[in-house]
């Protein structure tokens, strides 16, 4: 079981997959704040993998290679959330939504309170 620190992030980052579920369906109800459910769901590239859920709709995966410790977590029982951190529905698909996953518990409230810049924004504030 993974113990470590209990009151932290478990992991962030860029999800994948977003191109082939139902990411299309519901894009346009991805915000920054918005929680996404996970569930241990095995595939034929990845036994341990892990997907994103909005409402009844999978958006997304946890990358493969970032998976390990959030599929144990799941695995032992542990209620974890994805929010959402930044949602550039127009970028490219590889850095197109992003991600913290916590423990159920230990969701910050200024996480749902505090949008992330964009990508874009965030380049353009460093050029000017």
């Amino acid at each position: 079981m993974v113990e470590k620190d209990k009151n932290r992030m478990v992991w962030r980052g860029a999800v994948t997959g977003l191109s082939y579920h139902d990411y299309g369906l519901v894009a346009n109800k991805i915000k920054v704040g918005s929680e996404l459910f996970l569930l241990a769901k095995e595939n034929q590239y990845d036994s341990r993998a892990v997907a994103l859920y909005l409402g009844g709709y999978q958006v997304a995966w946890i990358p493969k290679q970032c998976n390990i410790e959030v599929r144990q977590l799941l695995d032992d029982g542990v209620i974890l959330k994805a929010i959402v951190t930044n949602h550039d529905p127009e970028g490219d698909f590889s850095r197109r939504l992003f991600v913290n996953v916590y423990r159920d518990s230990d969701v910050p409230d200024e996480v749902s309170q505090t949008p992330v810049k964009s990508v874009k924004e965030n380049t353009m504030s460093n050029i000017n």
